[in-house]
């Protein structure tokens, strides 16, 4: 038995693990991909076989009901769909506690700012307003 691994666009699948199990006898030859996707399980009875290719992020490619004779070669060309993949993405932080309940903006003026600050008109106000722009 032999075969080339593929994924869905025709590029080739190293390492991928590759089951070749009698059905009869549920004996299982294990084997992996070379660089190509090629792989080759050698020395199997005769008898009906279930090829299993099996790669992290892809689904499982199986065939079943392979008949094997005497001396003969077969071979599959798994072709692999992309798999489910989960990803856990885990964010903490400390971050200062945000009062939402009010909305009010405050400042602080030295009291030697003040003493210094023009005030038109001696009004607090104005002068407050006038150091807030500057």
């Amino acid at each position: 038995m032999e075969g080339t691994a593929l994924d869905q666009t025709g590029a080739a699948l190293p390492n991928a693990k590759v089951l070749v199990t009698n059905e009869a006898t549920q004996v299982t030859k294990e084997t992996t991909t070379n660089a190509s996707g090629y792989f080759r399980a050698s020395e199997l009875l005769p008898g009906t076989y279930r090829v299993e290719v099996q790669l992290s992020g892809f689904q499982n490619w199986i065939e079943r009901s392979i008949q094997i004779d005497a001396n003969q070669l077969r071979s599959v060309y798994p072709k692999l769909q992309v798999g489910e993949q989960n990803v856990r993405v885990e964010v903490s932080a400390n971050v200062e506690r945000i009062e939402t309940g009010k909305s009010t903006v405050a400042t602080s003026i030295a009291q030697t700012t003040m003493e210094t600050a023009p005030m038109p008109a001696r009004n607090i106000y104005s002068a407050v307003a006038f150091i807030a722009q500057a």
